[in-house]
């Protein structure tokens, strides 16, 4: 009888635990309730021990190598793949994400459009590259100069 009573304390203990973090830490209760439903799930479809008990275990070797066991790995393997999944989702919301592809589609079709002529007609002419004229005493210096040929007062942007 005092083995029930210890049980019923310790489950009342455990309901209080779940029941503050779920309400302290909403988000980590929510993420931990679905991790576990995925990993049962997975453990259910690709496990060969499906049906026996199994603890998940990790432990550090000798060399400093992370070493675990088949539980450890799907967790870690499933907990890696909602990190990505949440990552890739909330760097950019679904408006973002179309306008940028839609962006990358516009560019890639004005490249495909040109032709190898276009590009190399192009290439063929030194491009129209202004003198760069100083703050200081207004001489007008080559475009790759870095001081000033009359001054030698540096150059904005060099």
């Amino acid at each position: 009888m005092n083995d029930n009573i210890s049980v019923d304390k310790n489950t009342k203990k455990i309901e209080i635990f779940w029941k503050r973090f779920s309400d302290e830490y909403p988000i980590a209760y929510d993420s931990v309730i679905n991790h576990y439903k995925k990993i049962s799930s997975a453990w259910k479809k690709i496990s060969p021990f499906y049906g026996k008990s199994m603890s998940g275990t990790f432990s550090i070797d000798e060399d400093g190598e992370l070493t675990g066991n088949m539980p450890f790995w799907i967790s870690i393997g499933l907990i890696s793949e909602d990190i990505i999944q949440f990552i890739t989702e909330h760097t950019l919301n679904e408006n973002e994400l179309n306008a940028f592809k839609k962006k990358i589609v516009k560019e890639a079709k004005k490249v495909a459009t040109k032709t190898a002529e276009e590009i190399s007609s192009h290439l063929m002419f030194e491009p129209e590259i202004n003198p760069i004229e100083c703050r200081e005493c207004g001489h007008l210096n080559p475009y790759d100069s870095i001081y000033c040929n009359k001054c030698g007062k540096r150059l904005k942007n060099r």
